[in-house]
């Protein structure tokens, strides 16, 4: 059935069990399972992960019900699961070691039917609620309740400085397509509960999105020689050991207050983007200019594609001699932007940028085409030929009709294949 919730009862006295169990006899909708023990109950959670809510007596031999609450509180796998403790009422102070221990709610025996299902029902409320503030893989955060948190932080504390930083994962697909998507979850799992132990009490921490997760922090409490550095170090230090891998931050230091939560992450990715080909650098503060240059960048981008088909790029040949004979015998095609108001633009501006955005294709493409097109012409006008190099990117061998295409030009213009040369940049 969908959406079947699914209640454990751990009690060693069969009557309590059989009693509580006797209270959904009806309701298709609830699957109870049993344990007589702490040691039956850890065996069942080992096995299903579809747990709803735990009922537990307090008093039971081997382990107590207190023995196993402290054990499933503590850990990562079983802490999301809410925990209901029951037992015989000694006044208040079962009830209060068991919400010390962590414990969503406590009720005494005897059981009231109605009173049980209410509180159940309560405690099943609260648990979907904190479940959409969380991030289904990691446990922790998502982005919305991170800037929602953030916000609330930053507007009740306005004395201390903050700071919001962002860690990513070094080129986190190469990581998950060479150790596999389960290694990659599990990558992940690990430094959210990295940043989370590091943070603590002091700040805020989210997962934004993939690889890239958020904290916010006073800046006093981020500087060498903290409880956060130093568990951030030395967990990262662990993890890239571990995995062959790079953890880089960028930090984003909170001067303006109003800007939106989100912003001052995107201000975050900019500082850590602009190291992400350093390997030895691993945190970078952001810059005013690095973000205009990323903004320019980015307007860039969005005019290529537009540019390719509007005739602002041209190719130049670059002859190659024969140095005995004097003679050209092949030459180099290289492109160029003349953008209408930026004028010429560097190919070593533009050529990364369009590696970046998964375009360059296109404009190898246009380069090649516009070579045959140079060849097909010189040819009819006969005037003596040779042959072309182009600049393919690594890539656009990643593509498997490659070859095909650049035939298909070839033939398009008439052109014998040995006149256009492949060069790899």
């Amino acid at each position: 059935m969908i959406n079947k919730k699914v209640f454990l009862i751990v009690d060693d006295t069969e009557i309590n069990r059989k009693i509580l169990k006797g209270f959904w006899k009806n309701d298709s909708g609830v699957e109870i399972l049993e344990a007589d023990s702490a040691k039956a109950a850890l065996q069942i959670l080992q096995k299903r992960n579809d747990i709803s809510l735990i009922l537990m007596d307090v008093v039971m031999p081997e382990m107590s019900g207190f023995e196993l609450l402290a054990e499933l509180k503590k850990s990562d796998r079983y802490s999301h699961i809410p925990v209901i403790i029951n037992t015989q009422s000694d006044g208040h102070n079962l009830e209060e070691r068991s919400l010390q221990l962590g414990a969503d709610d406590f009720f005494p025996k005897p059981y009231v039917e109605e009173i049980v299902k209410r509180r159940i029902d309560n405690v099943l409320k609260k648990s979907a609620y904190d479940k959409q503030r969380l991030d289904a893989l990691t446990g922790i955060y998502n982005f919305d309740t991170f800037c929602s948190l953030t916000r609330q932080m930053l507007e009740m504390d306005m004395v201390n400085d903050y700071a919001i930083l962002r860690f990513n994962i070094v080129k986190f697909k190469l990581i998950n397509e060479l150790l596999g998507r389960k290694t990659g979850d599990e990558i992940l799992i690990l430094l959210a509960r990295l940043i989370k132990r590091a943070v603590g009490n002091e700040g805020t921490y989210g997962r934004l999105e993939a690889d890239n997760f958020m904290c916010c922090m006073p800046m006093g409490k981020i500087k060498e020689n903290t409880k956060f550095n130093d568990i951030m170090v030395t967990g990262a230090k662990e993890l890239e050991r571990q995995y062959s891998l790079t953890i880089q931050s960028g930090i984003y230091l909170v001067r303006d207050r109003s800007l939106p939560i989100s912003m001052m992450c995107d201000r975050a990715g900019t500082a850590c983007r602009s190291i992400r080909d350093n390997m030895v650098k691993q945190f970078s503060y952001y810059d005013d200019e690095e973000a205009e240059k990323e903004l320019e960048e980015l307007m860039l981008i969005r005019e290529m594609v537009k540019a390719v088909k509007g005739g602002q790029f041209h190719i130049v040949l670059q002859p190659i001699f024969d140095v005995k004979t004097e003679q050209a015998v092949s030459a180099e095609a290289l492109v160029r932007w003349k953008h209408p108001e930026k004028g010429v633009i560097s190919p070593g501006i533009f050529v990364p940028l369009f590696e970046k955005s998964g375009l360059i294709s296109k404009l190898d493409m246009f380069v090649c085409e516009e070579a045959c097109r140079v060849l097909a012409k010189l040819k009819k006008d006969g005037v003596p030929i040779c042959p072309i190099s182009v600049n393919i990117s690594r890539v656009d061998f990643c593509e498997p009709d490659l070859v095909k295409r650049i035939n298909e030009m070839t033939e398009k213009y008439g052109l014998d294949k040995k006149y256009i040369k492949i060069e790899v940049t």
